[in-house]
């Protein structure tokens, strides 16, 4: 009977200590993960100033033709002008996954017309698209339902960074 006691007792001695493990490592992951949450916001708010002025910048400069005549620097202008664009537009995806990591953020659902919005996510690249020798063209199938609920923004965030790296890695 004694025996039987002292193995019960260990018994829950282990498991105490397995919890206690758990929850200390739990923690710890809890705070990781709000680190870096804060890191990544404060890192894409740093990034965006600069590049707030760089685009600034160019954007004047393509606007004011007579301070770059040269074809092939306004070239340069216009590549510039996409890539700080481009990576706007990835600082902004940066901050709005940590906003909703955080919980700083949470989603707003709302029905929406299924092909208007995807019609309306894709008209813009259809341009750098065809640049690279690409299309894009959208079909639903017949079973789609013309109305979903979902958030309209991170939907569209979701969609166009797919199609953007679809279209950086693929070229006819």
């Amino acid at each position: 009977h004694r025996r039987l006691m002292e193995s019960k007792a260990r018994e829950l001695e282990e498991s105490n200590r397995a919890r206690e493990a758990l929850e200390e490592s739990t923690r710890i992951s809890e705070e990781m993960s709000q680190a870096r949450t804060r890191i990544l916001m404060n890192m894409s708010h740093e990034l965006r100033t600069p590049l707030n002025a760089v685009l600034g910048y160019t954007e004047g400069l393509l606007e004011a033709e007579e301070l770059v005549p040269e074809p092939e620097a306004r070239q340069d202008l216009v590549r510039i002008t996409r890539a700080a664009r481009d990576l706007s537009r990835k600082v902004e995806t940066i901050l709005e996954i940590s906003a909703l990591d955080a919980g700083l953020r949470g989603t707003v659902k709302s029905s929406v017309s299924v092909g208007r919005f995807l019609a309306d996510v894709v008209a813009p690249l259809h341009e750098p698209m065809k640049q690279r020798g690409n299309c894009v063209r959208l079909t639903l199938d017949p079973g789609t339902p013309e109305q979903l609920c979902f958030d309209r923004e991170l939907v569209s965030t979701a969609v166009e960074e797919l199609l953007v790296n679809a279209n950086k890695f693929t070229s006819r």
